[in-house]
């Protein structure tokens, strides 16, 4: 029996902002059940969706406005909660 979809699903708000096709999502999909891979990761790095169109995608979804940080700058005291060898590490900062 196939699954219902309700429209608000990741890739159903790609498909819908024509960011990406229908059939290039189900062959992205089925790659990523392959390979367990999740499927907004697998989108963008294979440049098959811009960072920037996931990000308003997951920003729909979530029912959240997207938050750029290009202009934050962490306090010393924001910094000093983490080591700094994790912060390299995960490129944190």
């Amino acid at each position: 029996m196939a699954k219902k979809r309700s429209g608000s699903k990741i890739s159903d708000i790609l498909v819908r902002n024509g960011v990406i096709t229908a059939d290039a999502i189900a062959a992205a999909e089925e790659q990523t059940h392959a390979n367990g891979s999740r499927l907004e990761k697998y989108l963008t790095e294979n440049n098959l969706v811009k960072p920037e169109d996931m990000i308003l995608a997951l920003s729909e979804y979530l029912k959240m406005p997207p938050v750029s940080l290009a202009h934050f700058t962490p306090t010393p005291d924001l910094l000093d909660l983490l080591p700094k060898e994790m912060m390299a590490k995960r490129l944190i900062v």
